[in-house]
């Protein structure tokens, strides 16, 4: 099982590292975008997308 793991990383590696950072990450399923392209900063990566949890219950959460 493992000696299939690093080619197969490295496969998805050569396509974009933020696929690969995507790819091995656990997702937050509890979670629902209410904003989208908010501007921060002047040009196109100074904008972002926020979350927040889908169940407004959870109770206090960190913010990142």
């Amino acid at each position: 099982m493992y000696r299939f793991t690093l080619p197969l990383v490295a496969l998805v590696a050569a396509c974009s590292p933020l696929r690969t950072f995507d790819a091995l990450v656990p997702k937050d399923r509890g979670v629902e975008r209410v904003a989208r392209d908010l501007a921060f900063a002047e040009g196109p990566r100074g904008r972002l997308d926020l979350y927040a949890p889908a169940d407004p219950r959870a109770g206090p959460l960190p913010v990142i």
